[in-house]
Order: structure tokens, then C-alpha cells, then sequence
């Protein structure tokens, strides 16, 4: 089936021309036309008919002459008829080719406001729509793309508008009418709505970095900068890359300035969580990288060295312990003999050699006689009982000599440390 005003061919049950939009004439209405047209001609017929009996009366009464005449006659009644017919298909040909001219520029025109569209250029393809539609003011797909643009331009120009209020720095605002513009377009489907949808995400993500640019220069601490980075992290577009890598690098220069100040205090366990904080926002960063581990190895070295002097401490209180045990006392003096009235008499003295104050110092000693014999074991407390570091005592005693004691040999030596 084919059109009747443009003469392209038509989809079954189709309600209106693709090309052109004009209604289609069903069947049925076909059927109704040209019974019409059949009646019509049944009474052209017998209107004819009435006329050709007259002309037969008339023909009847005619001269000789006359006859030759309807010969000429039956002549031109056969040429008239197949001159209408010429000229009437020249003109449907004209027509259909007039239509063909004016659907293809449709077709073109069509083509060409969408592609814009998905361009971008809403209002160059509104323009390629108006100029079709003056040609095919009825094309349904025209019309609809037409109301779809005006509806896609108006939530555009919505978006502009956000460009003179970050300017004024009413970034609160424009977020707002960025925000009503992404909820209008969640109701909305199609390539024009799908890049004003990119467009929202783009204006949204320049208001983030203009007031994160705005508040920038006002944070000088760790803490303060560390929501800003946060506030950038959903955004992955090159002015939102560059914003975050100028903040990453403030706090970098933050942390290793407050990381050296605490290795010098060899706070060390302090400087390392200032260092892991901003790595964990700028990992590999070669500054910070190169600052942990200097920590780590001044730490290392001075944790070793402080286990060093604790074992050398623990050492020396043994030793000092062990000497304080073993050779707190020094025998200074001895000397032994045999007083006039025939008993053996042992004198000494002794010094507190340890690092503490000790007390109760008992000396053993044996008695030998002249072939080194022991006679006779013997001990005494030395005077006085306590003994300060460096101060010194003495013990005497004396025994009945029966001749057989002749010298002393002081065994060891008992005391104890205070």
C-alpha cells in the first residue's frame, strides 16, 4: 500500500505516513470511494444512453453529407480519451516526484537535528527540526523530537545558570539546581537525556573543586585538609585530580614537618603515625616514604642501643652484685704472736671494698703450727659490726699457746650487704 499524498510506500496497520504524516485511507474507505464512483457512472451511463438515442434520430434525419463527417467523429471520441489519460499520469508523476523531493529533504533534515542533538547542539538541531516540520507540519517523529529538545534545552539552560552562581561564589545554590536537574532526568530516558545527565555530573564536580579551591588556602593542618580530600575523592576528572594532588602535597609537607620535629624528640612511635596518616592518602609518596624510614632506622639503632646500656647495667649490677657477694671485705692486716704471759694473740684489719654499707662481718681463721699443721680453727666479729663503703675494721683474739701455734691463715670471710 502507498501513500496518497506522497506516494511512499506504507507498513501494514500503519495510522500515518513515515515520511510525510499524512492519515492513511484504509481499505474499506477505498471500497467506499469507489462504489461511489460506480454509482456515478451508472448514471453517466444512462444520461448517455438517452443522449445517444437522440443523437441516433438525429443521425437518421441527416443528409448523405453527415455520414462522412461521423467517421471523422468516431476518430477524435477515441484520441480524447487517451490524451487525458497522458496527461493525467504525467501529473501523478510530477506530483510523486515533488513528494519524493520534499520527503527526502524531510529525511535529511531529520537526520540531521538528531545527529546534532546527540552532538550537543540542542538548539542547531531544534532549528533542523522547525525547517522540517514547515515542510511536513503533521511528521509525528518530528513533532516529538521537536517537544523533546524544547524540554532538553530548558533543563540545559538550567545547568548554564550554575556558571554565573560559582562565579558569585553561591556554591550552595548551584549545587541545589544541579541536584533539581539530576532529579528531573531520573524520569527521563534517551541519548539527549543521557549527555545532559553527563553534563549535571560535570557541573556538579566543578562546584565540588571550586569551593574545595575556596577553602584550600585557609587549612594548615593535617586534620583540617583531611575532609577536603575526602570531599574529592568521588571525582575522578583532571581539574578534580589536580585539586587533590595540591592538597596531598600540602599535607605531606605538613607531616614531614611535624614527623622531623618529633624524631628529634625521639618520640619515634609518634613520628611514624604522622608519617602513616597522609601515606595512607598519598602511598608511595618518595618524601614521606624516605622520612618512615629513617624513623625506623633511628629507632631501630636507638632501641638497640638502649638494650645495649640495659645489659650493660644488667652486667655491671652483677658484677657489682657479685663483688658486693665475693669480695666485699680486704684483709689489710695480720699479725700474730706471743705476749709475756705465753698466750697467742691474732690482730687484723679488714675494709669494705664494695659499693654498699655491709654489716656483721665474721672472720674464720686457722692455727698452724711450724710444719703447717692445723692446731686449732677459730672465727670473730669484726669492729665495729657496720661498715661503710670504703671504711675499714679490725678483730683481735688471743689463745693459751702450747707451744705448737706458731702462724694464722685467715680461711674466708662472712658479712652482710644493707
Amino acid at each position: 500500500m502507498f501513500c496518497s499524498q506522497c506516494g511512499s510506500k506504507l507498513q501494514s496497520e500503519s495510522k500515518f505516513c513515515n515520511h510525510c504524516g499524512a492519515p492513511v485511507v484504509s481499505a474499506s474507505d477505498e471500497e467506499k470511494d469507489e462504489l461511489g464512483r460506480n454509482n456515478d457512472d451508472t448514471e453517466i451511463e444512462q444520461e448517455s444512453g438517452q443522449r445517444t438515442e437522440i443523437a441516433r434520430e438525429e443521425v437518421s434525419n441527416s443528409s448523405v453529407e453527415m455520414q462522412g463527417g461521423k467517421t471523422k467523429h468516431r476518430k477524435i471520441h477515441w484520441l480524447l480519451p487517451l490524451c487525458s489519460f497522458i496527461f493525467t499520469t504525467a501529473a501523478i508523476g510530477v506530483l510523486y516526484m515533488v513528494q519524493m523531493g520534499i520527503n527526502q529533504d524531510v529525511d535529511q533534515l531529520l537526520a540531521d537535528g538528531e545527529t546534532l542533538a546527540l552532538e550537543g547542539e540542542l538548539a542547531a538541531g531544534l532549528g533542523k527540526f522547525d525547517i522540517a516540520l514547515q515542510k511536513r507540519p503533521d511528521h509525528p517523529v518530528l513533532v516529538n523530537n521537536r517537544q523533546l529538545l524544547l524540554d532538553a534545552i530548558e533543563l540545559q539552560d538550567e545547568l548554564s545558570a550554575t556558571s554565573s552562581l560559582i562565579e558569585e561564589k553561591k556554591f550552595d545554590e548551584a549545587m541545589e539546581v544541579v541536584k533539581g536537574v539530576k532529579d528531573d532526568l531520573k524520569t527521563r530516558t534517551g541519548p539527549v537525556y543521557n549527555q545532559l545527565s553527563d553534563l549535571a555530573g560535570v557541573k556538579e564536580e566543578g562546584i565540588v573543586i571550586n569551593q574545595v579551591n575556596d577553602d584550600f588556602p585557609n587549612k594548615t593542618t593535617i586534620p583540617e585538609l583531611m575532609p577536603l580530600l575526602n570531599t574529592l575523592k568521588d571525582y575522578e576528572g583532571e581539574e578534580a585530580k589536580k585539586t587533590t594532588q595540591q592538597i596531598k602535597q600540602r599535607m605531606v609537607e605538613l607531616a614531614y614537618e611535624k614527623a622531623s620535629a618529633e624524631l628529634a624528640d625521639k618520640d619515634f612511635s609518634d613520628a611514624l603515625l604522622t608519617v602513616d596518616e597522609v601515606l595512607k592518602h598519598d602511598e608511595g609518596n618518595e618524601k614521606l616514604v624516605s622520612l618512615k624510614t629513617t624513623i625506623e632506622q633511628q629507632k631501630k639503632e636507638f632501641e638497640e642501643a638502649e638494650q645495649q646500656r640495659i645489659q650493660l647495667a644488667i652486667e655491671a649490677a652483677t658484677r657489682e652484685d657479685i663483688l658486693n657477694r665475693t669480695e666485699a671485705v680486704e684483709l689489710l692486716s695480720l699479725d700474730v704472736y706471743t705476749d709475756y704471759y705465753g698466750f697467742f694473740n691474732i690482730e687484723g684489719t679488714v675494709k669494705n671494698k664494695a659499693t654498699r654499707p655491709i654489716s656483721y662481718v665474721m672472720v674464720y681463721f686457722d692455727i698452724l703450727d711450724e710444719s703447717g699443721n692445723i692446731v686449732q680453727q677459730g672465727s670473730i666479729y669484726l669492729s665495729p659490726y657496720y661498715l661503710d663503703v670504703g671504711k675499714t675494721g679490725s678483730f683481735n683474739t688471743y689463745y693459751y699457746n702450747d707451744e705448737t701455734m706458731h702462724t694464722v691463715n685467715v680461711t674466708y670471710m662472712e658479712w652482710q650487704i644493707n
